[in-house]
């Protein structure tokens, strides 16, 4: 018996799928073209794009002033969460997010350093998220674009495609 899939799912998906039309657009008018695969197999063996850059669309950022910053989804409730967004098991080095007035880049190893920043007390300083389909953290504007601004050497851009400018 097939299952059916959340309507929030379903919706996220989409409106993820466009959003990913729009950044691509968006990076090749600055001289990056990126390919984004649309087949399952692709995305679950190569990551979202030839270029290791996944790209996530929070529609609620402009509202809140936070990204959340995915680290395990569900197609359904009754599903179990799998690795997802800065975890999934991928070629993915590059963590693109936004939403249609701003796009914030991260390495993916920036963000899962965030994902595991303990406090001096030793305890995790992050409040993680849980919705129906999706699990994460938050951060705010003020440090997405502190972190996404830094200039420090990261051993993930050595994995950088030769053809892509330097961040």
């Amino acid at each position: 018996m097939a299952f059916e899939k959340h309507d929030d799912y379903d919706r996220q998906l989409k409106d993820g799928q466009k959003y990913e039309d729009f950044v691509a657009d968006t990076l090749y008018e600055h001289g990056i073209p990126i390919w984004v695969y649309r087949s399952h197999e692709y995305q679950m063996k190569r990551g979202e794009s030839r270029a290791g850059l996944e790209i996530k669309y929070d529609r609620r950022h402009a509202e809140t002033g936070n990204l959340f910053i995915e680290t395990a989804e569900r197609p359904h409730e009754s599903k179990e969460f799998r690795a997802a967004g800065i975890y999934h098991r991928d070629e993915n080095w590059l963590y693109a997010i936004g939403d249609y007035d701003v796009i914030y880049m991260f390495a993916t190893t920036t963000l899962q350093k965030l994902d595991r920043q303990e406090s001096q007390s030793g305890e995790l300083c992050r409040d993680h998220v849980c919705t129906n389909t999706s699990k994460g953290f938050l951060i705010s504007k003020d440090q997405a674009e502190y972190e996404a601004n830094r200039r420090e050497k990261d051993t993930t851009f050595e994995r950088r495609p030769s053809w892509l400018p330097a961040l």
